[in-house]
């Protein structure tokens, strides 16, 4: 943060250009690859729950995880590089970008949040007391959700706008925001990984957007450890992520195999990504 806030007080465009972060051209495009295949990686997941209309399978405490941990992220590395912004109004978006790329690379998280609004339009039949439970709780998640990114936006505003960007007491509060994002991301795909593994079946989560996602965040993590050399608590939920991110993906395919396996065994029986593969299951929502 402290060359951030150096490039705050530079008062001419040569001081903001020696103090702008310089990344070669070829990082740039990396970094910039890494950004545009990151949102398209999430596409797929859109498409399976508008093609199934169910989101069955999923898990609204993931959900509510990864938006609780990519919003703080968000807003942490928006806080550390505002001062930054100060630049790019006086020599130039194009000059600035590459301080900015691991900015750009966390806009996933606009791609991923309307998700958690999917699951719930689609949320299963209530039919009994678990799902209208389950639906009850993914409800009151959204909720919290909501009111927790009102919070911040408001308390960074207000810590801003006081006290100015390079004051003490906003770079504590940014990085209490990275801290809540690392926490959230070390256990937010636990509650994907044990509904999966319960169902025993793929059910709406999308193999593509996992099987993309996983060493898409080891190569964010390299580009943001060693390219742009940002902070642990920047590239750290990253590394996280992308272990548990293997550990689901590697438990998709091997059910989605089984799927066919007894497809291919029993060629009168119609095997779906609803049928469970071992004995009678509950339903597999907001675990």
């Amino acid at each position: 943060m402290t060359k951030a806030c150096d490039v705050y007080k530079a008062t001419s465009p040569v001081d903001y250009h020696a103090m702008l972060t310089h990344i070669p051209t070829a990082g740039i495009v990396f970094g910039l690859t890494l950004s545009i295949l990151g949102m398209l990686s999430v596409v797929p997941q859109h498409i399976k729950l508008l093609k199934r209309k169910t989101s069955e399978g999923m898990s609204s405490h993931w959900l509510t995880l990864s938006n609780t941990q990519m919003f703080s992220s968000v807003c942490n590395i928006t806080l550390l590089k505002f001062p930054i912004l100060k630049g790019c109004s006086v020599i130039g978006f194009g000059a600035c970008y590459p301080s900015l790329i691991a900015l750009a690379q966390r806009g996933i998280w606009l791609v991923i949040f309307p998700i958690i609004f999917e699951f719930l339009l689609y949320f299963p039949p209530r039919i009994d007391a678990w799902t209208r439970r389950s639906f009850v709780v993914a409800i009151l998640e959204v909720v919290l959700l909501l009111c927790y990114m009102v919070a911040v936006v408001t308390s960074a505003a207000v810590l801003v706008n006081h006290f100015g960007p390079c004051h003490d007491s906003v770079l504590y509060f940014a990085n209490i925001l990275g801290l809540v994002a690392t926490v959230a991301n070390i256990i937010q795909w636990m509650p994907q990984i044990y509904t999966t593994f319960s169902a025993k079946r793929v059910g709406s989560m999308s193999i593509v957007m996992v099987a993309v996602g996983a060493p898409g965040n080891f190569l964010v993590l390299f580009f943001l450890a060693f390219v742009s050399k940002e902070s642990v608590t920047t590239w750290l939920p990253n590394l996280s992520a992308a272990l548990q991110q293997s550990i689901l993906l590697a438990l998709l395919l091997t059910y989605r195999r089984r799927e066919k396996l007894i497809a291919q065994a029993s060629p009168y029986v119609e095997i779906s990504e609803d049928t469970p593969l071992v004995g009678p299951s509950k339903p597999s929502v907001a675990t």
